[in-house]
């Protein structure tokens, strides 16, 4: 299946909210978003993706409410019961104005591999620092190819090549050229934290005004 060239305020292509939704050997380019999620936007569910291609989609940010622009292909949050699996897809030239040029993620879910990405490329990937990061320190370019803030994360056999993160004002700053990661969840009994296994960064930079 193919989404090319759909448009919204978020998930260009598709919107998701609290469902389960499987996504196999798709392709979606030029694809756009305002907020967030250039082809798709998740809230809550399962999201599992085999075998998609994902390609020059966007999430622009919208000056007028100072939404900044998340998950140039992919925007997913989730309150605690979500679950986010992505699996020998392809992430290539997408852009968001803010954080993940292509993969925006955030989760509470405390299980471990709540968000997994395995087999997964991404290439040429950027987080422009554009539209309302232009004129606002509040902006946080973060995450070239994916921003990721969820305990469980596992991302495995992964490769990151040629992706940036970059800024347009002095105020800010540029971080994770390829990948930006955070949350550690710390109790009694264990401790998650985000697990990158066999995976590649070629060529990936983050670089300020």
């Amino acid at each position: 299946m193919i989404f090319a060239n759909n448009s919204a305020t978020e998930g260009g292509s598709l919107g998701v909210n609290n469902a389960n939704i499987t996504i196999i050997n798709s392709h979606f380019r030029n694809n756009q978003a305002l907020v967030s999620g250039g082809a798709i936007a998740i809230e809550g569910g399962f999201l599992h993706m085999n075998n998609c291609k994902f390609v020059g989609n966007s999430a622009t940010g919208n000056p007028a409410t100072q939404s900044f622009g998340n998950g140039g292909a992919v925007n997913a949050r989730g309150a605690g019961n979500d679950l986010y699996s992505i699996i020998g897809s392809l992430f290539e030239n997408n852009t968001a104005a803010e954080a993940g040029g292509a993969l925006h993620i955030e989760s509470l879910n405390i299980r471990e591999k709540s968000v997994l990405l395995t087999n997964v490329i991404f290439n040429l990937n950027m987080a422009t620092g554009s539209g309302s990061c232009v004129s606002s320190s509040a902006c946080d370019v973060r995450g070239g190819a994916a921003f990721i803030s969820s305990p469980g994360a596992e991302i495995i056999n992964c490769i990151f090549t040629k992706n940036s993160a970059k800024t347009a004002i002095s105020s800010q700053l540029a971080e994770g050229g390829a990948l930006f990661t955070t949350d550690v969840y710390e109790s009694n009994q264990f401790k998650l934290q985000t697990k990158l296994i066999n995976c590649k960064f070629i060529s990936n930079n983050a670089y300020g005004y």
